[in-house]
């Protein structure tokens, strides 16, 4: 059954369907899927990418950064 999900219904461990026959679905999740970014969740992606100097996390409320000639292991990054 096709499902579209309703992005303003988000929370950090929820997310809503419209399902095809007109009913609602909710999936309630144990851990945080979507982080708050300029007053909307967005989805946490904790791939890593890389970057010039370093890798880090794609998208979520903090950034992770893994030097890559490892003069710093790691840096943590939160606001």
């Amino acid at each position: 059954m096709k499902e579209i999900e309703i992005i303003e219904k988000r929370k950090p461990k929820e997310k809503h369907f419209l399902r095809e026959d007109g009913t609602m679905k909710a999936i309630v999740y144990s851990e945080d899927i979507h982080y708050l970014k300029n007053g909307k969740y967005e989805e946490i992606d904790n791939s890593i990418i890389e970057e010039e100097n370093y890798y880090r996390n794609r998208s979520n409320s903090y950034e992770v950064r893994f030097d890559k000639n490892k003069k710093n292991l790691i840096e943590i990054n939160k606001d």
